[in-house]
């Protein structure tokens, strides 16, 4: 068993959204949103509904809803500048929200394309992931397509304007890729079971989730970017990650009755079996991270050496997903539960 110290986190909700969308238990509705300190808003797409809620992040009061076509599945959002940038599943091509609350697809697509994560560049280009396959990056006002010959890319980390480390959940790998003369290149894969998210950089460090299953652990991992910017000599074939220093498992003992109980009884309890699911991460100093768990429903505090501090359970259905903050260093952050369509936040307290 492994001990870690008390510590008082408080979780307070700060939006519901109306209950004929929260009351939906057994359909994802609301996976993920943006919260802009810059703006005081707070952008919310409900993906079952087609429907996207903006909210003033100072009175928690709800500004706009936008309504997409029928059968959208808007599911993820970013701010950059003055525009709202939002992924619909694989229903309809990204959207682009001005200051007026219209919107218009950034591009037309007749293939597939399943928005996963945006991350902006130090410059501001927009890095889009791809379940389907290749990602693309928005830069004033053209796509490009990176032609990278994956099954799939998640998410991404700009080490700089000219290099990403990009996710590929289902290849089990994570590829860095680099612009040379205009053109975006794979120079090395690395291995890593079910690569997920990556946190921002902090002290040359960022934590990678990986997505835990019913047959193994959730798991996040520490990298050392410096050493990952700094390498000159590329295989080209897969080999260990540069700078790969440690491995974080989530253990399943801290969540006993959703990981042994008969699914019969989860089920009629209304609750979800245990599956490992690590979802997001975030800072809250350059020595402590926290993950959420999705199957879990609890925030899991872990040192990098590796030592889980603390476990914060929110409720027992809760569906923990998306941090919607920065993400950066800091004691407090928002996060979503997908199963209540509700955002709450937390601060740590010493």
């Amino acid at each position: 068993m492994i001990s870690f110290k008390k510590q008082k986190i408080n979780a307070e909700l700060i939006i519901t959204l109306p209950r004929s969308i929260s009351r939906l238990r057994n359909i994802e509705t609301c996976y993920s949103a943006v919260f802009s300190e810059i703006h005081n808003q707070i952008v919310f797409p409900s993906t079952n509904t087609s429907e996207i809620y903006i909210y003033s992040s100072i009175n928690n009061k709800l500004i706009t809803k936008i309504k997409l076509p029928k059968g959208s599945k808007p599911d993820i959002a970013i701010f950059k500048k003055d525009k709202i940038y939002v992924g619909c599943r694989d229903t309809f091509p990204p959207i682009e929200i001005d200051q007026n609350f219209k919107y218009k697809k950034i591009f037309d697509s007749r293939k597939i394309f399943y928005p996963t994560c945006f991350k902006l560049s130090p410059s501001g280009k927009l890095f889009i992931g791809n379940l389907y396959g290749n990602p693309c990056i928005l830069s004033d006002g053209k796509i490009e397509f990176l032609q990278i010959n994956g099954t799939q890319t998640y998410d991404c980390l700009w080490i700089s304007d000219k290099n990403l480390l990009i996710s590929s959940t289902w290849e089990n790998r994570i590829i860095n890729v680099k612009n040379e003369k205009g053109d975006w290149k794979i120079k090395e894969s690395y291995p890593i079971i079910q690569p997920y998210r990556f946190s921002p950089i902090l002290a040359n460090k960022t934590i990678l989730t990986s997505r835990g299953w019913y047959d193994r652990p959730g798991m996040a991992h520490l990298l050392d970017i410096s050493k990952i910017r700094n390498q000159k000599n590329y295989s080209y074939k897969p080999k260990s990650v540069p700078g790969y220093e440690k491995q974080f498992i989530i253990p399943d003992i801290y969540f006993p009755l959703k990981k042994y109980l008969p699914k019969r009884i989860l089920s009629f309890l209304k609750l979800d079996k245990y599956t490992g699911y690590i979802n997001d991460v975030a800072w809250i100093t350059k020595d402590l991270f926290v993950v959420t768990t999705k199957h879990g429903g609890a925030l899991v505090f872990f040192n990098i050496n590796g030592e889980m501090q603390h476990i914060k359970y929110i409720n027992t259905n809760s569906e923990l997903t998306r941090f919607i903050d920065s993400r950066g260093e800091s004691l407090k952050h928002f996060f979503v539960d997908a199963k209540s369509s509700s955002i709450f936040s937390f601060l740590y307290n010493y």
